[in-house]
Parts: structure tokens; sequence; C-alpha cells
């Protein structure tokens, strides 16, 4: 009995060391990189850029796919992503964007869709793009219109804390891009 229970015990503790070392590797490469990069974007990046692109004013055709493309860029998990949409979101885009990007970009980063299209089939990766892009824009969509006047009021507020920087600098761009790469490195199997 007791050889029995030291065997279980010692695969209770492999296994409880295991998460630790997988939690520790991923809140170090995933989520500390995710919340510098928020910061970063919402320090650096002038609000303007956002907006021209995400900005509630922006013509819905253009924002909404922006925002869907923007996740094939970021090789991020649902945890991963929250930091970055309220990044986003603070910075002025709009909520149906944002939530939009929030939506798409777990589902068709880079990664997402290797792992799928290698394990599960090329057609369901194609699926998972088009139905992620699709579901995502369209939750997008209704929370813009259920949170219409927050989200103008959203808008009015980020005007007045925002105001002012036009432009990026040089190493403000290269500290971002910098952790980028090192979100994108934490991804990578060890």
């Amino acid at each position: 009995m007791d050889e029995i229970l030291n065997s279980v015990s010692g695969l209770l503790l492999g296994g409880l060391g295991n998460l630790a070392a997988y939690l520790a590797a991923h809140v170090l490469l995933c989520l500390l990189p995710a919340f510098y990069i928020a910061g970063a974007m919402t320090a650096m990046i002038p609000k303007e850029t956002v907006t021209r692109f995400l900005g509630r004013s922006t013509p819905k055709f253009i924002s909404y796919p922006a925002a869907a493309a923007a996740g094939f860029l970021l090789a991020v998990c649902s945890c991963t992503v929250i930091p970055l949409f309220a990044g986003i979101y603070k910075k002025g885009a709009g909520l149906g964007p944002a939530i939009t990007f929030l939506f798409v970009a777990p589902a068709v980063n880079i990664l997402a869709l290797t792992y799928t299209g290698t394990v599960i089939g090329l057609d369901l990766a194609v699926a998972r793009i088009i139905l992620s892009i699709t579901f995502g824009i369209g939750v997008g969509i209704i929370m813009a219109l259920i949170f219409h006047k927050e989200d103008a009021q959203h808008d009015q507020a980020t005007d007045a804390l925002f105001a002012g920087k036009l432009s990026m600098g040089k190493s403000s761009i290269i500290f971002l891009l910098v952790l980028v790469a090192l979100l994108i490195v934490g991804t990578f199997q060890i």
C-alpha cells in the first residue's frame, strides 16, 4: 500500500512541477511581454495612428477588416490578447474593431493556423480563418451597436487624454518591435 501511495504522490508532484514550469514560462514569455506591449502602445503610439484604422469614425469596411487582419500578425492566446485589446481600446479604437481584434487574434494567428492545418487538415484551417473573421466581425458590430453611447463617451474621453502627440519616434518603434519579437519567440517550443 505504501508503494502505491509513493508512486501516486511521485506522479502528482511531477505533474505539479511540470504545471508550475509551464505557468512560469507562459507568464514570463507570453503574458509579461503582452502587458509591456499594451503599455508601450498606450504610451508611444499616437492616437491618430490607432484611430486612422480602428477608430469609431473610420469606415466600417476599413476598420473591421483591419482589426481582423491585425490578428494574423501576433501569435497570441486568449489570455495574452486581453492586454493588447485594452491597449488599442484605451488608445482610441472603436469598441467594435477592438472586440473584433479580441475575438479574431487568438483564432487566426499564424501558430494556430499552422497547427490546425497540420493536425486537422488544410480545409479546416481555411474554415477556421473564414469563420473566425466572420464571427469576429459580427460580434464586434453587435457590441458596437449595443454599447454605442458608451463607445461615444469613451471616444471623447480619449480625445482629451491623448491630445498632442502626433508621431512615434524611431526608438519607440524599435522598442515596440523588440517587445513583439519577444512575444513571438516566447510562443516557440523549447
